[in-house]
């Protein structure tokens, strides 16, 4: 049966302990591999979180930085507005009067005129 007197020890039992080998160099190359890798992608996501840290505190955001601004356009005598359409960072409005067409170019950035171009109906 089983000895009441050795239940009673309060000796803690070892675990049986597994030395640990030493690592080969197919190992050692794959763990400097593994780290390495570890170490590009928190590379990586630092630059990534940097870029867009810089990219809203620099404000290239929807908004373009410039004041708004107002252009007052005259138009000739019974003159209308047919069409405005925006070419690159240019307004381009076209506008119908009875002697003739006008088109207007403006900077879209400053409101500034750049050109006029007027057409004239032959008499």
């Amino acid at each position: 049966m089983t000895d009441p007197a050795a239940e009673d020890d309060d000796e803690p039992v070892k675990a049986a302990t597994v030395p640990l080998t030493p690592a080969t160099g197919k190992q050692r190359v794959l763990l400097v591999i593994v780290i390495t890798l570890g170490v590009l992608i928190l590379l990586a996501f630092g630059v990534l979180v940097g870029g867009m840290v810089i990219g809203k505190s620099s404000g290239s955001g929807t908004q373009s930085g410039t004041a708004p601004w107002t252009y007052s356009l005259q138009l000739p005598e019974r003159g209308r507005i047919v069409s405005t359409r925006l070419e690159g960072d240019r307004i381009v409005v076209r506008v119908r009067a009875p002697e003739g067409e006008t088109v207007f170019l403006l900077d879209a950035k400053t409101g500034k005129a750049i050109g006029r171009i007027e057409i004239k109906q032959a008499q």
